[in-house]
This record gives C-alpha cells, structure tokens and sequence, in this order.
C-alpha cells in the first residue's frame, strides 16, 4: 500500500513541475513576441504581400490585353486574306 501512494505522489509531482515549466515557456514566449517585435513584421509582411499581389495583377493584365489585342489583330489579317 505504501508503494502506491508513493507513485502517485511522484506523478503529481511530475504534473506539477510540466505545468510550471509550460508557464514558464509560455512566459518567455509572450515576452519574445511583444519585445522583439514579432507582430509588427508579421504586419508589414502581411503589407508587403499585399502590394506583391496587386502588382502582380496589375502586370498579369496588361500582358493578357496586349496577347489580346495582337490575337485580334492577327484574326483581322487572316481573315482579310480569305476575303481576298
């Protein structure tokens, strides 16, 4: 009977020190993100992703109207050369 109570003595004693350890990391994490200012460059990633995105589009769109209008210009000779 001893030897059981003794193991789980041990165990909430391990309980106890794995939660205080995870509030400690938890702690030190918090501290890194706010000081170091982990949030701020997620923000201007965030930013700058954006602007990627409209410029890409933007660049994306005129290729496709200037493919656009040389198809069209190209139907217009072929289709003269058959009226021919």
């Amino acid at each position: 009977m001893k030897y059981l109570k003794r193991k789980n003595g041990i165990t909430l004693i391990a309980l106890i020190i794995t939660v205080i350890i995870m509030l400690i990391l938890v702690a030190v994490t918090i501290q890194v993100a706010t000081e170091g200012n982990l949030f701020k460059h997620a923000g201007n990633a965030v930013k700058e992703t954006k602007n990627a995105i409209l410029e890409e589009n933007y660049i994306l769109e005129r290729t496709n109207k200037s493919r656009w209008s040389s198809i069209q210009f190209n139907r217009r000779i072929h289709f003269n050369s058959y009226n021919k």
